[in-house]
């Protein structure tokens, strides 16, 4: 509910379920990201993930800042797979991570995947 209050979050239209850190040699790096369940409609995933895009493309600061990441925790490995195909094609693929919920427990090995083994993760809300 904090972050639907946020003003780069309102003029994007588009409101993450969370927010993290990323620590990588003392530079930080917001990390958006969203937790998808396995009855979620993929549809609404890929609405999610495409509002994201215009909101790099048009959105504010925040969006528009290239160290700004997305990660997308899903319960199913082939909505994981699926999902990595789409966002193959994206503009912000490159920003864009993908994880299984079961990996997710650890926050050194989620640390890992977005900035290397010397990142440090840190969820904020």
């Amino acid at each position: 509910a904090e972050l639907a209050n946020e003003s780069a979050m309102q003029a994007a239209a588009v409101v993450p379920d969370g927010y993290a850190e990323v620590d990588l040699a003392g530079v930080r790096r917001v990390v958006l990201w969203e937790a998808v369940s396995a009855q979620q409609p993929f549809a609404q995933v890929l609405s999610k993930l495409l509002a994201y895009e215009r909101a790099v493309a048009t959105g504010t600061a925040l969006f528009r800042d290239p160290a700004l990441l997305f990660l997308f925790v899903l319960e199913s490995r082939a909505r994981l797979e699926r999902l990595r195909r789409v966002i193959e094609g994206l503009a912000i693929a490159a920003r864009v991570e993908v994880i299984a919920a079961d990996e997710v427990g650890d926050a050194a090995a989620v640390a890992d995947r977005l900035g290397g083994a010397d990142a440090i993760f840190r969820p904020c809300r």
